[in-house]
């Protein structure tokens, strides 16, 4: 999932950016609401099979540090390293819930 994410996202970054923020100041549509509510609830998923802590705040708070991430990198066009990046911060995070 995080790779399909920043793919989507480094296809054209410029244009990603600008729906991002425009998206942000408007109202969500029904099919951007199912999507985000699918993604959230396969996250979500994957997280409860593997018994992790709070999986609920775990889960929103992986897909929004990957958004995060995945924005601050925008400019960046190597793919393996933002991805891989992304890998560590979700594994570490998720690692520390259960500390």
């Amino acid at each position: 999932m995080i790779d399909a994410s920043l793919k989507h996202r480094l296809r054209a970054p410029a244009l990603t950016e600008a729906l991002e923020q425009a998206e942000a100041q408007l109202p969500m549509d029904a099919e951007t609401q199912a999507f985000k509510g699918n993604m959230f609830h396969v996250v979500l998923n994957l997280f409860e099979r593997h018994n992790v802590d709070q999986a609920q705040t775990v889960a929103q708070d992986v897909i929004a540090m990957c958004h995060g991430i995945a924005a601050i990198t925008a400019g960046e066009r190597d793919f393996d390293a933002i991805s891989s990046l992304l890998r560590r911060a979700a594994i570490n995070y998720v690692a520390s819930t259960a500390e």
